[in-house]
């Protein structure tokens, strides 16, 4: 029921703002202003909605990453795996200096895969045992080191050469809820309703796989370099896997540094999510956040901007 609460907070926000309007309306300002301060705290602690007016200056020490659940395997590549030049552009623009796939597939990316190496000449793509695709990086940057945590997680180290600075990026593909399947399979979108003991099923196991992954992240993190990690985590925050990361000192980038929801998932007209996320080390001052909504997968690109620390 708590992860149930978790993935409705948006539409629980919103609810609030709606009341306090019909309060404001009707003139009821005190139980208005209680119930504002009640929403701006709530918002504050589980933050979902994130306010900032950072302008977008590049100035100084630059370094921008680009987070995307590619979905390779059902989406725009498996159709335009031989002209994936749209794509291919829209990536190019964003300027990332380093680029975080999950669902990568490499029949399916080759040709895009040539195209990126022009720009981003390292490269590296894992061998996963999932169906569901792979993780790889593009990077601008000198890639010195890779390593996983284990064969049958999609969760990878990367130690990169920025300018001489070594900084560690971990990029992840976290247990699925699925879901979107469950959501394919049944005749109605109103499966939630109908049966909520098998949503609840998958809901609960997936939650403690990624309790459990996000744990051997945190215990990999080195707080004495800058350290970033990225990816998909199919999770919200306030929840027990972002949780456990932010409490090593992690930042969120989305609640630093962008504005609104930072939807990143809607599948079905139904579900829409901020599952993927990119936190930062406190070597890092996050500059700017944005999503980049296209219509080449079911999730978007998260674009974060940072400047490195001196």
């Amino acid at each position: 029921m708590q992860y149930f609460i978790l993935l409705s907070l948006p539409v629980l926000l919103c609810l609030s703002i709606i009341v306090i309007v019909i309060l404001c309306f009707k003139k009821k300002w005190k139980v208005a202003s209680v119930l504002m301060i009640v929403v701006l705290l709530f918002n504050w602690y589980f933050k979902i909605y994130a306010i900032n007016f950072h302008s977008q200056s590049d100035s100084g020490n630059r370094f921008r990453i680009l987070s995307y659940n590619i979905h390779s395997q059902g989406a725009y590549l498996d159709t335009s795996r031989y002209n994936p030049h749209i794509l291919f552009e829209v990536i190019k623009k964003t300027d990332s200096d380093v680029i975080l796939f999950q669902e990568y597939d490499t029949n399916r990316c080759a040709i895009l895969r040539d195209s990126l190496l022009c720009l981003y000449p390292h490269f590296h793509y894992t061998v996963g045992t999932r169906s569901y695709g792979q993780n790889a990086i593009f990077s601008k940057y000198p890639i010195k080191s890779v390593s996983n945590i284990s064969k049958n997680e999609l969760i990878n180290f990367y130690c990169i050469d920025y300018n001489s600075l070594p900084i560690s990026i971990v990029n992840c593909h976290l247990e699925s809820n699925n879901i979107g399947q469950l959501l394919q399979a049944s005749k109605t979108k109103l499966v939630f309703f109908i049966k909520p003991k098998i949503c609840y099923s998958k809901l609960q196991q997936a939650k403690v796989i990624r309790s459990n992954q996000s744990l051997l992240i945190s215990k990999a993190i080195n707080s004495d370099v800058p350290f970033i990690v990225g990816g998909d985590f199919n999770d919200v925050c306030g929840s027990n896997c972002l949780s456990t990361l932010e409490n090593k000192n992690l930042r969120d980038s989305w609640w630093f540094g962008g504005f609104g929801f930072g939807i990143t998932y809607s599948d079905f007209n139904l579900l829409k999510f901020r599952l993927d996320h990119i936190l930062y080390s406190d070597h890092f001052k996050c500059l700017y956040s944005e999503v980049q909504k296209e219509n080449f997968s079911d999730h978007s690109l998260l674009i974060s901007t940072f400047r490195i620390k001196k």
